[in-house]
């Protein structure tokens, strides 16, 4: 598998940096960010994919994963959600997957393989 350019945004400091660090091994490029720098970095760091916590109640992060959804050339989409359940809104195109909370990182492994 290719290498890949990750955002991953999440306000819970050490479930994020631990997941960047398992992420960083497999040698992927991955830049952390929490609900208020999340814009920032999008354009700073022009990530293939975004993986974010589904269940944030930030308004940051729930307006910006709509915006991903509709841009031309679409990164790919991983939504961490405690229930594993789709948000409301959210698309169901190749483009986005919802992996369940706590991450298995085998399931990772198959969404940044097959995304």
């Amino acid at each position: 598998m290719a290498p890949r350019r990750i955002l991953l945004i999440d306000d819970e400091g050490p479930l994020r940096d631990a997941l960047a660090r398992a992420l960083i091994s497999e040698g992927h490029n991955v830049q952390v960010a929490n609900a208020t720098e999340v814009q920032g970095w999008l354009s700073q760091f022009a990530p293939d994919t975004v993986v974010y916590d589904a269940d944030s109640a930030r308004q940051a992060v729930r307006d910006v994963v709509p915006q991903l959804r509709t841009q031309p050339g679409a990164c790919l989409l991983i939504a961490l959600s405690r229930g594993g359940q789709r948000a409301a809104g959210a698309s169901e195109s190749a483009s986005e997957v919802v992996l369940a909370r706590p991450i298995n990182m085998e399931e990772l492994r198959r969404a940044l393989r097959d995304g």
